[in-house]
């Protein structure tokens, strides 16, 4: 997640739930474009030779598809997690204003 994201949500979101909505759709919308960039391209590389002779060239290639897969799962998960946020909030936003409830569910 992002430091500007959580930035814009936490203060322009306040000001309602379509400022909210807009702000989760573009973060969601540039998620995809990144994922989909990373899907087009090589992801595997290889580092060379190491600079430390100590270190095993096949080594530090698999050190850096793990961190790598960290970092894909990471984005996968913030993904959902837009991909459900914005569910939520088109609901509340169809809803009509003022209210926190989704159409269909009453309290």
């Amino acid at each position: 997640m992002s430091p500007d994201f959580i930035v814009q949500m936490e203060f322009a979101g306040q000001l309602g739930p379509e400022y909210a909505l807009d702000i989760v759709t573009r973060e969601l919308e540039f998620r995809r474009e990144q994922r989909q960039r990373e899907i087009d391209e090589d992801q595997w590389w290889h580092w060379g030779t190491p600079d430390i002779p100590e270190i095993d060239e096949r080594w530090l290639d698999h050190v850096a598809r793990i961190v790598h897969d960290r970092g894909w799962q990471s984005t996968s998960l913030f993904i959902g997690w837009l991909e459900t946020t914005q569910r939520s909030l088109r609901a509340i936003v169809a809803a009509g204003a003022g209210t926190l409830e989704p159409a269909g569910v009453r309290g």
